[in-house]
């Protein structure tokens, strides 16, 4: 874990959902890592298998540009990009995947989840959600404390995500964590 931490940067941008002009979306993204951003997960549920499959290729050019890592969210394409994997996909696997090298994290909301990650030896987790969050009105809180307690059962480093902002990133250090996880306040950086 110390290396993968030492490795790790403190933000790990989650892309919002691609609408309108792909053009503008990879404009906001160029931005964001013109910007310092080095860790991105690609996030685009609502697109085609095919679209998806485009976006990755253009995204994977991109961070490769600024020397950052990319992440395919719930797919699988290790010699173009690490995976990040769903609670659900996490707690469906028995093996982890062979990532030729590639990253492999997933997202996790309670310690059984954690576990998991820690039987798998997945790289590093996203805990959610530790404050309020747009993207998921509703959820239960986990708050600063009960996140400080997950996270010391991860074997791994922890991304605080849910309601992130760079202002939360004492906040996260100060609670083990390896820093934030955010969509729309790292998108607009």
């Amino acid at each position: 874990m110390v290396i993968t931490s030492t490795i790790l940067p403190e933000c790990y941008l989650i892309t919002p959902e691609p609408t309108g002009s792909h053009d503008l979306y990879f404009n906001s993204l160029e931005r964001c890592l013109k910007n310092g951003v080095r860790l991105v997960q690609l996030r685009a549920k609502t697109v085609t298998s095919d679209e998806y499959v485009v976006l990755a290729e253009k995204a994977a050019l991109l961070c490769d540009q600024y020397g950052a890592v990319l992440l395919l969210n719930s797919t699988c394409m290790p010699d173009l990009a690490g995976m990040h994997l769903t609670s659900a996909q996490l707690m469906s696997l028995a093996i982890r995947p062979e990532m030729h090298g590639q990253w492999l994290a997933a997202s996790c909301h309670n310690a059984e989840q954690i576990k998991k990650a820690n039987q798998l030896n997945i790289d590093f987790i996203a805990l959610s959600p530790v404050k309020e969050t747009s993207s998921h009105p509703g959820s239960d809180i986990l708050g600063w404390s009960e996140a400080m307690q997950l996270c010391r059962i991860a074997s791994m480093p922890v991304y605080a995500l849910g309601g992130m902002t760079m202002n939360d990133l004492d906040d996260a250090y100060r609670h083990g964590m390896q820093g934030i996880a955010a969509i729309s306040s790292l998108w607009s950086f």
